[in-house]
This record gives C-alpha cells, structure tokens and sequence, in this order.
C-alpha cells in the first residue's frame, strides 16, 4: 500500500469526463476506467516524499502525546462524582510490590501513563530526526512503527479511536517508508 499524489494530463483537450455530471461514486470510478481506456488522459502516478510522510507521521504522535499528557494531569470535573469516587478508591487501594513499598492503583496508572507519554515525545522526535536524514536507520524505524502499531492495538482495544487512529496512522506511515 502506497500514498499517491495523482496529476493528469490533458490529450485532445477533452476534460469533460471529469467535470461532467457525474453523482456517485461508481459514476465517476466508471468515468476513470472510461478515460484510461481510451487513452484520453495519462495518469502520472508519483510516490509522496519521504520527509513529507515521516513529518504527518511526528505530527500524528505529537499530537497523542500532548493529548495523553494533558488529559493524565487534568483534574476531574466536580459534576463527575462517580468518577471522583472511584479515583478515591484508587488512590487508598495499595498494592503490594515484589520489590519496595506498596504502590496505590492510582500511582500505577500515573506512572504508565508518564511513561506512554515519554515514548509517544521520544518516538514523535525520532520521526522528526528521520524526515531530516538522507539515510534512515531502517531497522530504527521498523522497531518505532512496530510499537506505535502497538499502542493503537491496545488504544482501539481499551480506551478511544482518536489516539488509536493517531497511532496507528503513524506506524502505518513508518511501515511504508520502511517499505521503500
């Protein structure tokens, strides 16, 4: 799977096809195949750049990174009792450790959470550090868009579809430039 940038050119002059009165879908895909067959316009197919994508990529996991973060430290509203109730619990409900002191649940959850976030910045700066080198460490690459594929497995699974959108978008962007 490729991201394409599509141009066409004109033959014959004949551009009708494409600004015709077409209303679906179909119409228009039916339209397309119509011009490649008859030859009325070359479509010149030309791959997105490799910096362009690996940025939208650094983009897509910065953005979840400042989301997660502000959302792990924003405080809970005060119409939310319920919710308040249950941070609470997880804050007096201690957890006996193999190693050093009990830990509440609450402390676990901010601790993962701080930790998703250090990798989201980590790996959005590493994206960032990839799009400015001519020669990516390819294997670098493959091991960060494994993980953010990761990431948005268990975001889809557990939480909401935005930062597993995100994510997942992301590691889907280094698996194609590591493709290349």
């Amino acid at each position: 799977m490729d991201i394409w940038e599509i141009r066409s050119t004109i033959v014959n002059g004949d551009i009708e096809p494409f600004y015709g009165n077409y209303g679906t879908i179909l119409q228009v895909v039916v339209s397309i195949k119509r011009i490649s067959l008859n030859k009325k316009f070359k479509l010149d197919f030309k791959p997105m750049n490799k910096k362009l994508l690996l940025r939208i990529a650094a983009g897509l996991i910065l953005f979840t990174c400042v989301g997660h973060t502000f959302g792990t430290f924003m405080p809970i509203p005060s119409e939310e009792t319920e919710m308040i109730n249950a941070a609470d619990i997880m804050k007096t409900t201690l957890v006996p450790m193999p190693i050093g002191k009990k830990q509440s649940y609450f402390d676990i959850l901010l601790g993962a959470n701080i930790c998703l976030s250090i990798y989201l910045l980590i790996t959005g700066l590493s994206f960032i550090l990839f799009s400015s080198e001519d020669n990516t460490n390819r294997k670098l690459l493959l091991l960060h868009s494994t993980g953010l594929i990761g990431v948005a497995i268990v975001s889809g699974l557990y939480f909401f579809p935005l930062p597993a959108l995100c994510t997942g978008f992301a590691g889907v962007l280094g698996f194609i430039i590591y493709s290349r």
